[in-house]
Formats: structure tokens, C-alpha cells, sequence
């Protein structure tokens, strides 16, 4: 579903981090928690919005597609079974 995706909106979960690194524009409404993230804030794909008004002009803003974040290493299935 997050491929298909071209925004996630969101208040705090790690799919943001999924979508980071899937190079989607990510939005953030500023609620609640969403503060535990804040290492990420400074990304370029992420809008932290507040209002409507806000929410509009983050969907209007194009993805950073030199933005590469890797939060999530690929699954090594060959280390897994060694831990076993």
C-alpha cells in the first residue's frame, strides 16, 4: 500500500520512517505525541502541519527524490536463521 501511496499523513508511527525511506512526502499533524520524532523534522519530505490552510500547501509541495534515508535495513533472511 505505501508504494501506491504518493502522501502519508500521520500523527506519530513508525510508518512515517517507512515512508521517509520510501521517498513519499510524509505529513504530520501536530498533535499529541508527534514530538518524539523530532530527529526527523529537518527532513526535507516531512511537513509538519497545524491547520488546514497548512495541510493544502504540504500536499501542493513536490517530493525530494535525492533524499535517501535508510531507516530499515533489508531483511537478510541468511542472518536470521543464524540467530536461530
Amino acid at each position: 500500500m505505501l508504494q501506491q501511496s504518493d502522501t502519508v499523513f500521520a500523527v506519530q508511527t513508525t510508518a512515517i520512517y517507512e515512508a521517509l525511506q520510501a521517498q513519499k512526502k510524509v505529513i504530520v499533524l501536530k498533535r499529541s505525541s508527534y514530538e518524539r520524532q523530532q530527529h526527523i523534522f529537518d527532513h526535507s519530505n516531512l511537513h509538519l502541519v497545524d491547520t488546514e490552510e497548512e495541510f493544502i500547501d504540504a500536499l501542493a509541495q513536490e517530493v525530494d527524490t535525492e533524499s535517501k534515508t535508510e531507516y530499515f535495513a533489508p531483511f537478510e533472511k541468511e542472518c536470521f536463521l543464524k540467530l536461530l
